[in-house]
């Protein structure tokens, strides 16, 4: 068959209602399904807005459109061809968002919702014009507020890596976790020293780059994982940098609000240096080949769809996306917290050791959103140990035992630090589990703290295995409470307190275990 585009024939006509009913379907379809998962949305826009490292959020959709616009040429010379077969994909994906939301994992539902909408593209333009639309495609994830969960890890490496160029340097500095002194001042690694915002505007704009850039997968691919690498490197640099400005400057210069202008100063310098050699290398199309590929396309599209064949791929993606959100409402309703729920009391006595006074804790976690808080002293009259118990109830968004808000020492306590920390096997009920320690320091002391989760009566400090269960209890009608458990004891120089967290541990699991079955 013939197909002419410079005269306006009848297949032209064809192609041109093809579309027009094609985009129609599009937008009342995500339209539909954006107002159903609404409160998904407003997590997108919510973030967008509070967050400056996702700031950029707002800025994927008009880029992603611009992207699409850039291929108009290619996309006019297709016929949107709808399927059913992304629609299967959509089940699953609908699966995932249903735990997600169940737990409130905020990120995964927003994967899960750009991946339905890049489904329902898929589903009524079809095959060829979804592979076509790629990476347009692709890139409406970097919409998603991904990447917070690395924050510890660059914190850790821009410590390691100061430290070490500090030394380099034949400065001597006294470490402990992510604060380290030098003879001339004290500093510590915080959040937004991570390198995490640079880390995530040079991979969004990396990928952009890369493929505006170059033909060959393998020079994007190159550049893409310079994007990766130089970010962490340079964030590594740029404290390195500031440490010694304050060091050399008598801690008068890069300890106050210059510090963060010298590091955006020296990230845009590094960026800017990046991208120009990387444009030493780009690769432009041969003159003409963007019309031959026009003229290919055209060739090879099908013929138009019928209305029955739009309307049946319409009413499945309906269905098969809109019972998630139906479900979840269902759930939420029948797992409503209960007046009736029993409190938590600490017990007078666990094994060998009382209930002492509590009026007077050494420190408290900084956990948010829990139910009920159990603080408990106990004492053999030789050694004290202290006893925190965070309930979890019908976790929901903002009240969840799991979330990157909850951390073992608050944001505003400036008293307590954590200067060391790793993993332990503890024993309780003839069975062994791993449990976080810290070393926490104050002026006042030390505390050795043990620290794990207990969901669905399983005690674990994996944070994926912690939301499963919680997801399957709530699925299978359970509440899915959560417990956050806090074992301390002081620290003594040069004494061991394993045995005593060993002992206080295995008899506070006995005990949440025989209230469970009471």
């Amino acid at each position: 068959m013939e197909r002419s585009f410079a005269n306006g024939g009848s297949t032209a006509n064809k192609l041109s209602s093809a579309w027009v009913r094609a985009i129609a379907l599009l937008v009342i379809t995500i339209a539909i399904v954006l107002s159903a998962f609404h409160e998904t949305v407003g997590s997108f826009i919510n973030t967008w807005s509070t967050s400056d490292t996702f700031a950029h959020g707002f800025l994927i959709l008009p880029i992603v459109l611009w992207l699409i616009w850039q291929k108009r040429h290619g996309l006019i010379a297709m016929t949107p061809a709808p399927t059913v077969f992304p629609v299967i994909l959509l089940w699953a994906v609908g699966f995932i968002w249903i735990i997600s939301d169940q737990v409130g994992v905020l990120v995964v539902q927003q994967l899960a919702l750009v991946t339905i909408i890049i489904g329902i593209v898929w589903a009524i333009l079809g095959h060829q014009i979804a592979k076509y639309l790629i990476f347009p495609l692709f890139f409406l994830f970097f919409s998603v507020p991904l990447g917070e969960e690395l924050i510890p890890s660059m914190m850790e490496f821009t410590a390691d890596f100061t430290v070490q160029m500090i030394r380099l340097s034949g400065i001597p500095v006294y470490r402990e976790g992510l604060f380290f002194s030098l003879p001339s001042g004290d500093w510590s690694v915080v959040k937004a020293c991570s390198g995490i915002r640079y880390l995530i505007a040079s991979v969004t704009l990396g990928f952009l780059f890369a493929y505006i850039t170059y033909t060959s997968n393998l020079r994007r691919i190159v550049f893409i994982i310079a994007s990766i690498i130089v970010p962490i490197i340079a964030n590594g640099v740029r404290a390195y940098i500031i440490v010694m400005l304050g060091h050399l400057s008598g801690m008068t210069l890069a300890v106050g609000v210059d510090h963060l202008i010298y590091g955006w100063l020296f990230f845009g310098i590094v960026m800017l240096l990046l991208f120009w050699l990387g444009s030493l290398w780009r690769e432009d199309r041969p003159e003409g080949s963007k019309k031959q590929d026009v003229e290919a396309i055209a060739v090879a599209s099908p013929p138009a769809p019928s209305l029955a064949r739009n309307m049946t791929v319409f009413s499945a993606l309906i269905i098969s996306t809109l019972v998630w959100p139906v479900f979840a409402g269902y759930l939420e309703n029948k797992s409503l917290p209960s007046a009736d729920d029993p409190l938590l009391v600490s017990p007078e006595v666990l094994g060998n050791w009382h209930l002492a006074d509590t009026s007077d804790l050494p420190w408290q976690p900084g956990y948010q959103g829990y139910e009920q808080a159990v603080t408990a002293h106990y004492s053999n009259h030789e050694e004290d140990i202290f006893i925190y118990l965070l309930v979890y109830r019908n976790q929901r968004q903002g009240q969840e035992l799991i979330n990157s808000a909850n951390q073992l020492i608050a944001k505003d306590d400036k008293a307590w630090r954590r200067v060391a920390h790793g993993i332990v096997e503890a024993r309780a009920l003839g069975s062994t589990f791993p449990v976080k320690q810290a070393l926490l320091r104050s002026p006042g002391g030390d505390l050795l703290t043990w620290h794990w989760n207990r969901v669905g009566g399983v005690d674990t400090i994996n944070a994926y295995q912690a939301k499963l269960i919680e997801a399957k209890e709530k699925i299978l009608g359970r509440s899915g409470d959560g417990i956050a458990i806090f074992v301390a004891v002081p620290q003594a120089p040069n004494t061991d307190r394993q045995s005593l967290l060993q002992d206080i541990g295995s008899e506070l699991v006995a005990w949440l275990e025989n209230t469970k079955e009471q």
